[in-house]
């Protein structure tokens, strides 16, 4: 198997006081501004030190300064931009790069001091799966652009402090006939209250304090449950009655909540039971991160419930998701079982007490919802073909998001462990943290697959 080679770009000017981070003056001195920008420079470094790929660092005015290259981690290349423009500058570090026998490349700026090593490892998981990767900002415009081929993205001259270039660089990448992903959206630092803002967010990160202010639901808030199916005609039967009142108006939720299951293409019937129930179908291409965000987009809730189709909701599920979006931004319910034996019970109190309450990290498998503006913010689901709810875990983890565990739980089926036999179903069940120790390791995404037994 193919080894790939991913690079790093990092674009940036040598830090000079007086000469870099200029827009935070006069709140900051010229030496300060200096030092700012050093230790963004530090942090970045440090992140990209963590990730399996090369750093090439692209400079200007010059890069040979020993003070500027003792910042990066030993094995870092560096270049001197080169272009009449920054779209110029970008494009040809990239086509540099991608010509010198690197499989993908991710360029980024220096003004990110949140950015992580997990950030870069979702974008080349991204490119795996796209030709082009874009990671927007708050402002309309984008931190990072990944490239799997040098032409791959149209370079236009724009005005790169204007907020919409993330929209029109987007337009130009699907105008072209190109695939693309985006991962979360990051601030930048350029201005003092930029700079005041991330103080305060860093500052609630380590008191443990939710990393944005509260905003209240609409007193008409709409829930959008959005359910992915391939070949699901042994769980509907079981599923729908359960779903049933929230349609047909025994509940008072019934104007304000909808369903939308997303089909990947099964061949058992399913989409024709569902029509023929009269529940709504959208077809999508196959893959549960693909289908979940086409239903995304399709849908008008302000809250998105993600609800596997072998499961079994607990009685007023959506008054326990508004329970926990009091003080949160997403949650999910927990997982058990009702039969599988013993070994689907130890995984159920890991699964609840391990990964959620000290990871943080959600599964889809335990209904995962969250407000859709997080959603956005934080990319959508990657767009791969598997992992993609534990990359959107790492992503609201890294953005500071504590999700919430409702009251009641969801039940789900053992359905990929039918060995009741508890050292069996151990063995089984270890498949999964050594699938995520290779997903965090950085292993190829076919590899992954490959080991991953599909059920259906």
């Amino acid at each position: 198997m193919k080894e790939l080679k991913r690079a790093v770009i990092l674009f940036t000017r040598v830090p000079e006081p007086g000469k870099t981070k200029t827009r935070l003056m006069p709140a900051c001195t010229p030496e300060e501004c200096a030092a700012i920008h050093t230790d963004f420079l530090r942090r970045i470094a440090k992140e990209a030190g963590d990730v399996y790929a090369d750093l090439r660092v692209y400079a200007t005015p010059s890069v040979e300064d020993p003070a500027f290259r003792k910042l990066f981690p030993r094995g870092a290349q560096f270049f001197r931009q080169e272009g009449e423009d920054l779209g110029v500058r970008m494009e040809r570090a990239l086509e540099e790069t991608l010509k010198d026998s690197y499989d993908a490349a991710v360029l980024v700026g220096t003004d990110l001091p949140e950015l992580t090593a997990e950030d870069f490892r979702c974008a080349f998981r991204i490119l795996e799966q796209k030709d082009v990767v874009l990671g927007p900002t708050g402002d309309g415009g984008y931190w990072l652009i990944g490239l799997t081929a040098p032409n791959h993205a149209p370079f236009e001259p724009k005005e790169y402090g204007v907020g919409s270039v993330f929209e029109k660089t987007l337009d130009g990448i699907r105008a072209a006939g190109l695939t693309v992903g985006t991962v979360r959206t990051l601030d930048d630092v350029d201005t003092p209250e930029d700079l005041d803002a991330y103080r305060e967010r860093a500052r609630r990160k380590r008191a443990g304090e939710l990393p944005f202010p509260k905003t209240e639901l609409p007193a008409d808030v709409r829930l959008s449950v959005i359910i992915p199916s391939y070949n699901e005609m042994t769980t509907l039967p079981t599923l729908l009655p359960q779903l049933e009142p929230y349609r047909d108006g025994v509940s008072a939720w019934k104007d304000r909540i909808e369903f939308l299951f997303a089909d990947g293409g099964s061949t058992d019937g399913t989409v024709e039971y569902l029509t023929e129930q009269g529940w709504p179908v959208l077809q999508t291409a196959k893959g549960r991160a693909n289908q979940m965000n086409e239903a995304a987009l399709q849908t008008t809730g302000d809250v998105l419930f993600f609800l596997h189709c072998d499961s079994e909701v607990p009685p007023d599920f959506p008054e326990e998701i508004f329970e926990v979006l009091k003080t949160r931004e997403a949650g999910c319910f927990g997982i058990d079982y009702r039969t599988g034996g013993l070994g689907m019970k130890v995984n159920a109190v890991y699964a609840n007490r391990v990964r959620l309450r000290r990871q943080h990290i959600m599964f889809g498998d335990q209904g995962i919802f969250l407000t859709r503006d997080l959603l956005q913010k934080a990319g959508m689901f990657p767009p791969l073909p598997l992992m993609e709810d534990l990359q959107l875990s790492l992503s609201l983890r890294d953005m500071g998001v504590v999700p919430g565990l409702t009251k009641h739980r969801i039940y789900t089926s053992p359905r990929r462990h039918p060995d009741k036999n508890f050292f069996k179903q151990m063995i089984s069940l270890h498949q999964y943290p050594e699938l995520r120790k290779l997903y965090r390791n950085g292993a190829p995404m076919e590899e992954i697959v490959r080991r991953y037994k599909d059920i259906r």
